[in-house]
């Protein structure tokens, strides 16, 4: 279930039951599910970015009772159907290694708020330990190789 807005009042104001009957359809909108066991799911980080492979999606990774902390991963969906996963890599992107990641407000949190390509370089805006904003960056196509290549 995809909703449609024609106008941007609907947008800032949904139709009454909008966020109800999209809560009760859970399963029918996600497009993109943690493996077992988790104890917290993927959540949306950056607003997606298209590119010449796909939708790069960078988003805060699930994470399993072993593995308590917040990082950050990459994934690849269908430009034509954004439900369609096509790649996401296994291990984080970025994790918490500093001071202010590890010991902040909130413990261990790498949280991605955007992303935004800069000439050849991904820059991922991120929040750290829930109480600053961080700027990681890598190239690109090597980000995109790593995330197409076959295994």
């Amino acid at each position: 279930m995809i909703a449609q807005f024609d106008s941007l009042e609907k947008v800032i104001k949904p139709p009454k039951g909008f966020m109800a009957d999209n809560i009760d359809h859970y399963q029918d909108n996600v497009v993109f599910e943690p493996p077992e066991p988790v104890y917290r799911g993927a959540e949306v980080g950056a607003v997606p970015i298209k590119t010449k492979d796909g939708w790069l999606f960078i988003y805060c990774n699930a994470n399993t009772s072993d593995h308590p902390e917040w990082t950050i991963s990459a994934a690849l969906f269908d430009l034509k159907d954004p439900r369609k996963v096509l790649a996401h890599i296994e291990k984080p992107i970025l994790k918490p290694e500093t001071e202010a990641e590890l010991k902040g407000v909130i413990n261990n949190v790498t949280f991605p708020e955007g992303a935004v390509v800069v000439g050849d370089e991904l820059y991922v805006y991120y929040g750290s330990g829930d109480q600053g904003c961080c700027l990681a960056t890598c190239n690109l196509e090597d980000l995109m190789q790593h995330l197409t290549r076959k295994n």
